[in-house]
């Protein structure tokens, strides 16, 4: 069966911490704009979904043509894990009857990836028997 894998990029709208944190502009563009681009770099837009509850976030999902799911107030909680996100974005998928066979997920907060990083992580991914597969960054301080 061929993979059909579908980008999440999870933005809560009130950060405990950095109030508007995915909203701030970093560099003359909002902080989620780096990840839908990197996202548009890799994979077909309609394959892109922004789970939200902010609608300023939308807006910014409007502009470069992908799709968005409004997060239930239920699951924009500071202690909201992203799990329950993904497992609610899934389930309505599965309602709307979208065709998935693998989910990625693109935290905002992390803009600076490796160009090379998605396709090599795909590749390891389809060549190995893994049922799932993150990547991490060392922290430097």
């Amino acid at each position: 069966m061929k993979k059909e894998f579908k980008v999440i990029i999870p933005a809560r709208k009130n950060s405990k911490r950095l109030k508007g944190k995915n909203i701030r502009v970093l560099n003359n563009k909002p902080l989620i704009s780096y990840s839908i681009e990197y996202a548009l770099e890799n994979i077909h837009k309609n394959n892109i979904w922004i789970n939200t509850d902010d609608n300023r976030v939308i807006e910014i999902a409007k502009k470069y043509k992908v799709n968005f799911y409004k997060r239930p107030k239920e699951l924009a909680r500071d202690d909201t894990p992203t799990k329950e996100v993904i497992i609610d974005n899934v389930n309505y998928f599965e309602s709307m009857k979208i065709f998935y066979t693998d989910i990625i997920i693109l935290q905002p907060t992390n803009p600076f990836r490796p160009k090379d990083l998605f396709t090599k992580a795909i590749n390891k991914y389809r060549n190995s028997k893994r049922e799932s597969l993150f990547s991490v960054s060392e922290l430097n301080k």
